[in-house]
């Protein structure tokens, strides 16, 4: 079930799937339904919540929206999403990012929020780039570094110039919107507005 509205929530959306598959930069990996429940079980939005990025930035931003739950399915993870721009949302309806990849912390990584086991990093939207986990139903929204496995396919020029200009734009205006909030909430002085 698709959820709608102006509350910026959607899903669930289907993000990954038991199987054995190359991420960047790494060896296969096989993902059984018990990794795919651990994966759920551990994800804590209040300790760490992984934001809705496009493709897969090593630095996690823009985010445009966040995980709000995983759960799994029929060996399928899926994943609720919160707080999503609209903006984003509109170009996910539009069926510019039709298909999702996720990246996910390593249990060694010292960055990870529960050492020892996978933890949900982002939640990347693909354009044309193909995602490295096939057979997932594309996205439909309706109204309103060595420290992880990326599992995509990102293939350099597949977008054209024209989506490439618009995305810089939708992540300029989104950081904007961002700088706002931390100036309205007094955690960034005016002043520092442009840096």
């Amino acid at each position: 079930m698709i959820m709608t509205g102006t509350t910026g929530k959607y899903g669930p959306i289907e993000v990954f799937r038991t199987g054995t598959f190359q991420p960047m930069g790494g060896t296969a990996q096989t993902i059984t339904e018990a990794s795919l429940r651990q994966i759920a079980a551990t994800y804590d939005r209040e300790l760490a919540q992984a934001p809705v990025v496009i493709g897969h930035p090593e630095i996690d931003a823009p985010a445009f929206g966040w995980v709000e739950s995983l759960y799994v399915e029929g060996g399928i993870l899926k994943a609720t999403l919160q707080d999503t721009v609209a903006e984003f949302a509109e170009v996910v309806r539009n069926g510019r990012y039709k298909r999702v990849s996720i990246s996910l912390f390593l249990p060694s990584s010292s960055a990870n929020p529960k050492p020892g086991t996978f933890y949900l990093k982002h939640v990347g939207f693909l354009g044309a780039a193909a995602p490295a986990v096939p057979g997932l139903k594309p996205v439909k929204f309706h109204g309103g570094t060595g420290d992880s496995l990326i599992f995509s396919q990102d293939r350099p020029g597949a977008a054209s110039f024209a989506q490439n200009d618009k995305l810089m734009r939708l992540r300029r205006q989104v950081r904007e919107q961002e700088v706002e909030k931390l100036i309205g909430e007094g955690r960034v002085l005016l002043v520092f507005k442009d840096e």
